[in-house]
């Protein structure tokens, strides 16, 4: 009887807990948290993870759903975390290079993800780029519609997206998105497609029409007058074309009057230009295929033109200007490039260039002028427009600490007899050093350049810069021995002890000037000229010597230099081979340390055979493992220095992956190994 009391207080007990429960459930549903949302709505993005290869098209979906897992449709705004591709307003996503990232869809506060990974193609697959046409000729202001797709060894085609682009803007245009080619003026041109690392070209022979032959044949040229003007904003002036014949004789005829560089003006049918803001650019008069030209320079207000000299008042002294001038950039990073036109009173007026990266290939330029950091190095950025041309250099580093310049360097200029010349320089890595001021007989240097870039050095150390041996200064002018052009010794001091040959950990740059017409009057091309080592016994070396750039515009050479010693340029034709095979060899085989190392994509292997016979000898590449990789020399080999490269590939051609490689030189019963490595 007590257990049947004791049983049923407790479940009178227990039925108002449950009812209390309830109670304050109910409470809470009827508001009781005011602050509290009554859904938390989030975004879904299918699918959620995505392997795509390049050029493949994925659509991606997204929605609205609440905790009870109702689903809501609505619209996105769409994007992509990295680099790898292209994402309309829709969610159909393009990719285009290799890597890894996130498609986002947002709708105001709410975001929601998914991972994307796109893989270059089946490269086994061997895939290469087709165009059709692939040669083709085009008349001059005609179009054409270039095609493109992939096609693999077994001949099956594949379908994807392009990005087109022209080798020289100034023959012709492509449309980047559609390769529609429309031909400008006369000349050979490439035309190409790429996706990724795959690319494919088609060469173009853009030419005159008959009339544009008949006009050439018989001389015919356009002239415009004034051919340079300056005016203010609010005035006019009257430019005047003729067409001449070869003997001077004005042909009547209508003419077609356009502007080029800006909206500083407009110009009408009968070649009456109306300037309206401060600018530069050109007036064309054009009559069938022959065009002539003119420069005009607006200016605020007359002020300005009177601040300008009688002398050059009517002439105009434009030069192309690129900022930044001189860039420090680190490995992944990008710099946007841009030109501007500047006349004398300091009026500068953007312009639109062709852009190059010249020497050292440390990164990527686009034709927009937007240059993308990869490569640790010297680069040179170059603009050009008409006749006009200027040049920036960029360095990059590898990482943030190699831009610190803790390891300082000391520049003094030696006489003949060794005396101080001119001030000592003190700078470190990432400067640059320029040659100016300098007395006679070194004032054959004002104007060139030293760039230490980023790495370059391990500790501090001093450089004397003196005239090469054999250079004679008797008279008033420099002569340089052996028909170079030009040259300087490089003497290194570690702790005050000279170094011979003293190696960079990375290439410096170095840059010369070029006497006016000095080229032309030697009857040399720029590809004639290059650069080298002036080794003590008067032989010429380029090992260690690289990225070469003869730029006649700027009247400048460059090289990029492994180590000092003297640095001369010279004709190539002129210069024996770089390795001399002597009759004898040294008492010892030698293998010589691989330059560059680390390398990417090339290095050079060099090795002496000792004796005065020939002798059977190897130098083959194997891996960390032991594997053999490549064999770069087998068989008979006379005595002396030799050398040999490796591009980064195996027996077979294939690249081999970034890291460590052993190199073993064998002669008889002699073996040395040196390792190398690949950086990708």
């Amino acid at each position: 009887m007590v257990q049947g009391k004791r049983f049923a207080v407790l479940f009178v007990f227990c039925a108002c807990a449950l009812f209390s429960v309830d109670a304050l459930r109910a409470q809470a549903g009827r508001g009781g948290d005011k602050n509290r949302p009554e859904r938390r709505t989030r975004v879904v993005v299918m699918p959620a993870d995505t392997t795509l290869a390049v050029g493949d098209v994925a659509a991606f979906s997204a929605h609205l759903v609440d905790i009870n897992g109702i689903r809501t449709d609505t619209t996105f705004q769409w994007s992509v975390t990295e680099r790898i591709g292209s994402i309309s307003e829709d969610g159909v996503f393009l990719a285009s290079r290799a890597g890894s990232g996130m498609v986002v869809a947002s709708i105001g506060k709410l975001s929601g993800t998914a991972g994307i990974r796109v893989t270059e193609p089946d490269w086994r697959q061997r895939w290469r780029v087709q165009i059709i046409p692939n040669d083709t000729v085009v008349i001059v202001g005609q179009g054409i519609q270039f095609h493109a797709r992939l096609v693999n060894r077994e001949g099956a085609t594949r379908d994807t997206a392009f990005v087109w682009e022209v080798s020289n803007r100034r023959i012709g245009n492509v449309d980047r998105e559609t390769g529609s080619f429309t031909a400008l003026r006369s000349g050979p041109v490439t035309v190409s497609a790429s996706i990724g690392r795959l690319i494919g070209r088609a060469r173009v022979s853009v030419r005159l029409d008959s009339a544009g032959w008949a006009a050439r044949r018989d001389g015919l040229r356009v002239t415009v007058e004034p051919r340079d003007a300056v005016t203010v904003v609010g005035r006019n002036i009257q430019f005047h074309a003729a067409l001449l014949d070869s003997q001077g004789t004005v042909i009547d005829t209508p003419f077609v009057w356009s502007l080029e560089g800006g909206d500083f003006g407009t110009v009408d049918e009968e070649g009456l230009f109306t300037a309206e803001a401060r600018g530069h650019g050109f007036v064309y008069a054009s009559a069938g295929t022959l065009s002539g030209k003119a420069h005009i320079s607006v200016l605020a207000d007359t002020a300005q033109i009177d601040s300008i000299g009688d002398r050059d008042r009517w002439r105009n002294r434009l030069r192309l200007v690129i900022e930044p001038r001189d860039t420090l950039l680190l490995s992944g990073q990008t710099v946007q490039y841009r030109a501007y036109f500047v006349d004398t009173t300091g009026v500068k007026t953007g312009t639109d260039v062709r852009w190059r990266l010249l020497g050292r290939r440390v990164g990527t330029m686009d034709e927009a002028g937007l240059f993308t950091a990869q490569r640790r190095g010297v680069g040179i950025i170059k603009a050009t427009k008409e006749r006009y041309a200027a040049t920036a250099r960029v360095m990059v580093a590898k990482a943030a600490h190699d831009t610190t310049g803790s390891d300082s360097i000391r520049v003094r200029f030696k006489d003949r007899e060794g005396r101080d010349m001119g001030e000592t320089h003190r700078l470190g890595e990432k400067d640059v050093l320029k040659l100016s001021g300098l007395p006679f007989p070194l004032n054959v240097l004002n104007g060139g350049e030293i760039a230490f870039p980023p790495g370059c050095l391990t500790g501090d150390i001093s450089i004397d810069i003196s005239l090469p041996e054999g250079t004679d200064t008797e008279s008033d002018s420099v002569l340089f021995p052996q028909g170079i052009l030009t040259g300087a010794s490089f003497t290194v001091l570690v702790d005050g002890e000279p170094v011979d040959t003293f190696p960079f950990d990375e290439p410096v740059q170095v840059s010369f000037p070029l006497k006016n017409g000095l080229l032309r009057n030697l009857g040399l091309l720029p590809e004639d000229l290059g650069a080298f080592f002036l080794t003590g016994g008067g032989d010429f070396d380029t090992t260690g010597i690289s990225d070469v750039v003869v730029d006649t515009s700027g009247q400048t050479v460059y090289a990029s230099a492994g180590h000092f010693s003297t640095v001369v340029f010279a004709k190539k034709s002129t210069v024996p081979s770089a390795v001399d095979v002597r009759a004898v060899g040294p008492a010892v085989h030698r293998l010589h340390t691989a330059y560059p190392n680390p390398f990417n994509p090339e290095t050079t292997i060099r090795f002496e055979v000792a004796g005065s016979l020939p002798r059977k000898a190897a130098v083959t590449v194997f891996d960390v493992t032991g594997r053999r990789v490549a064999v770069l020399f087998s068989g008979s080999c006379l005595p002396g220095l030799h050398e040999v490269r490796w591009n980064g590939r195996d027996g077979s051609g294939s690249a081999v992956g970034s890291g460590l490689y052993i190199v073993r030189f064998e002669a008889g019963n002699f073996s040395q190994s040196r390792r190398v490595v690949l950086l990708k």
